[in-house]
């Protein structure tokens, strides 16, 4: 049985906090995967199309816009969505979410990838993801100072 996912990202609402010299956003991401639930012949199966991923409430701490965050995820949609399809196949009731946090540096790499927290069983999944996430670009131009971002990503076959 061969499983395939495609995975959209959008955003949702946003809310900008203003604090002590460093601004919070949050906003909801509409992160969506969906399953064609595999059949190898390309039918849908009994199970249909149904989102098998979805994203959640972002916490963005620092001068970055969520467009843009948004724009680095979606071009690794297509990795994130292979990340659930692969783990899928060994075990179709696979369900879990993964938080991870990172900080974008001034000169736009990565830095302080961990999970914040998961209760996701896959191990397979959750180092697929934070390796999609390691490869994340971000325009250098955008990023004056650390920006620290919490990003969840929630689980569920359809």
């Amino acid at each position: 049985m061969v499983r395939s996912a495609a995975v959209w990202v959008g955003m949702g609402s946003l809310a900008l906090v203003m604090g002590c010299g460093e601004a919070t956003q949050t906003y909801t991401s509409s992160f969506h995967a969906q399953s064609t639930a595999g059949q190898t012949d390309g039918s849908l199966g009994a199970r249909g199309i149904g989102p098998i991923a979805k994203g959640g409430e972002v916490t963005v701490r620092g001068e970055l816009n969520a467009e843009v965050i948004e724009t680095a995820l979606l071009r690794h949609q297509n990795q994130i969505a292979y990340c659930y399809s692969r783990a899928l196949n060994a075990d179709p009731t696979l369900a879990g979410e993964v938080v991870l946090t990172f900080t974008v540096e001034p000169d736009a790499t990565l830095t302080d990838i961990e999970y914040s927290s998961t209760d996701m069983p896959d191990e397979g999944l959750r180092q697929c993801l934070f390796g999609r996430v390691r490869r994340l670009a971000f325009p250098a131009d955008l990023v004056h100072a650390p920006v620290h971002i919490t990003y969840p990503f929630t689980f569920s076959p359809g």
